[in-house]
Order: structure tokens, then C-alpha cells, then sequence
């Protein structure tokens, strides 16, 4: 007969075990359970973990079903023996109808061990900006004319018109008596690029341990560089629009690895909180430059005088 004696011991081990990863907790909600389509509502992701935790969440770029996600935010508060994160999204859908905030995903991991928690499900009412006039049409009445029209009416009309235009052009007259002269154009893309790319070196932002500062600012300057020059809302693009549009651009095959590598490389640090090494970083801002440097308007060549003279004699 095998003996016992081992039995509280592993009780104890798995118990242990057990508290560790079925100690983390996670809720969510909704600052409203209704929108109009295109508005945007914020979720809030609650993650209770043991301290010391990492905790991952999931892609903003896909798992939110039919919500997109426009902007993300993350805190942490540390206590003695758990870890308190706060993780709130700002989403909006453009479907009709009850849309669902399927279940996310978010892996704690501590000591080796991991544990996926999954929120619930949250159901949204979503109206569409065209509302129906439930009146209902009362019975119609055949007209009827007693003597000659009055033409107050028409006067009245015309002379309100009147005082309206007046009232609007001697508003925008005093306006423009006393408004300041508008400010200089923007300069042009590359150049407005390049200043910005020497600011963010001047920050020093790797030697100071901001890496993810620094890729979020060296992607924006890019993004605002490439909707200006190529005149596409870059800004507004995710890193999967940004890719789709660089494929099918007219940029060489030189300049679209470049800009696919950068994006690509950026993306896991904007949104899986990864800290690349000081070499990619340094690799991102040479070619962030490069970029700009193949992709720089070319000024215009004018034609040779002595040519055109010579071609006007024959």
C-alpha cells in the first residue's frame, strides 16, 4: 500500500497554485447603453491581479466584433498583495440595431504561469441619425378664398429679409475691421517633417528610457507627412489601413519597405506596450528619414534658354 504521507504536501503546492492565477478578476462596462451611430462611448476594463502581474490586453486593431476602436488608455495602481489596472477605450460602431461588445481576452502572466480573463458581453443599442415622423396625416380640407389677399405679408417678408442682410454684412464688415491678418501658410510637407524629426532628436527620448513616446512620436510625424504630400488622411488611418494604402500607392518598391517596415515595427510597441531595443530605435529614425529623403518633391527643371533659342532660329 503506497503511502500517504505526501498528499497535504501537493494539497498545498496546488493550492498555491491555484490562488496565484484564480486570484485575478476582470469587469467591464459601458458609459451608456445606447448611441447614435458614429458617436463614440467609452468602455472601462477593471483587471484585478496578485502584484507583480503583467497583464496583456487585447489588439485595439481587431476582437472589438463590429465596434472600432478611436483611442486607448491605461493605468496601473500597485498595492501589497494585488495590482489594481484600468484600461479604458473610447469605441463607436457604424451598424444600426443592438451591436454586441463580444468578450475580450486579457492574459495575466506571473511566475511563468498565465490565465486568459474574458469580460462579458455587452450589448449596445445603436439608432441611426435619421429619425421617422410618426405623425399621422389629418384629414385635408379643400381651399377657400374670401375677397382680394392681404400683401402685408409680402412686405413684412421683404423687409425682415432686408434687415437680416444688413445685420449680416455689418457684422462680417466689423469683423474684418478689426481682425488680425491671417497666420502664414504651413510650410511645405518635408521641410514642416524634417523640423519635426530634428525637435524629437533634440528630446533625447531613448537615452531617457521613453521609448514608446518616441515611436509614438516619430509615427505621427511620418503619418502627417505622407496625408500632406500624398494628400490621403494618413493621420486617420490605422497601421492595417496605412499598410493597404502604401501597397497600392505609386511609391517604388524601395520606399514601400521602407514604410511598411517602420509601421510594422511600431505597431506591437504603440499597442502590445513591447520595448524595442536602442538599435531599432535608432534604425526607425534613420528611416524615417530616408522616407522623407526619397520621397522629397523635386523642384521643377526648367528647360535649357540656350536649347529653346537655338530650336527658335531653325
Amino acid at each position: 500500500m503506497r503511502s500517504l504521507a505526501g498528499i497535504p504536501v501537493l494539497l498545498a503546492i496546488l493550492s498555491v497554485f491555484a490562488s496565484a492565477v484564480s486570484a485575478a478578476r476582470v469587469t467591464a462596462n459601458v458609459s451608456g447603453d445606447s448611441l447614435t451611430i458614429g458617436d463614440r462611448i467609452r468602455l472601462t476594463v477593471s483587471v484585478a491581479v496578485p502584484s507583480g502581474a503583467r497583464v496583456d490586453p487585447p489588439s485595439p486593431e481587431d476582437g472589438f466584433g463590429r465596434f472600432v476602436v478611436k483611442q486607448w488608455d491605461s493605468d496601473t495602481k500597485h498595492g501589497e498583495r494585488f495590482d489594481s489596472l484600468h484600461f479604458e477605450y473610447a469605441i463607436t460602431t457604424y451598424t444600426t440595431g443592438r451591436c454586441t461588445i463580444p468578450s475580450l481576452p486579457f492574459v495575466a502572466t506571473k511566475d511563468g504561469e498565465t490565465d486568459t480573463l474574458h469580460t462579458e458581453p455587452i450589448q449596445v443599442l445603436v439608432h441611426s441619425v435619421i429619425t421617422t415622423d410618426s405623425a399621422t396625416l389629418r384629414e385635408l380640407k379643400a381651399p377657400f378664398s374670401a375677397g382680394r389677399p392681404s400683401l402685408l405679408w409680402l412686405w413684412l417678408l421683404f423687409g425682415g429679409i432686408l434687415a437680416a442682410t444688413a445685420v449680416y454684412f455689418g457684422r462680417r464688415l466689423w469683423r474684418t475691421m478689426g481682425k488680425e491678418p491671417p497666420p502664414p501658410p504651413p510650410p511645405p510637407p518635408y521641410e514642416e517633417a524634417a523640423e519635426a524629426l530634428r525637435r524629437l532628436e533634440s528630446k533625447a527620448y531613448p537615452e531617457k528610457g521613453m521609448a514608446r513616446e518616441f515611436v509614438f512620436d516619430l509615427t505621427e510625424i511620418i503619418k502627417r507627412y505622407t496625408g500632406r504630400r500624398y494628400e490621403v488622411n494618413a493621420p486617420e488611418f490605422t497601421t492595417d489601413e496605412l499598410l493597404e494604402w502604401v501597397a497600392s500607392s505609386e511609391l517604388s518598391e524601395k520606399e514601400q519597405g521602407l514604410f511598411g517596415w517602420l509601421f510594422k515595427t511600431a505597431h506591437p510597441v504603440k499597442f502590445a506596450r513591447m520595448i524595442p531595443d536602442r538599435t531599432v530605435l535608432e534604425r526607425m529614425n534613420r528611416e524615417a528619414w530616408e522616407f522623407l529623403n526619397r520621397t522629397r518633391p523635386q523642384p521643377e527643371t526648367r528647360e535649357n534658354p540656350k536649347s529653346i533659342a537655338e530650336e527658335a532660329k531653325q
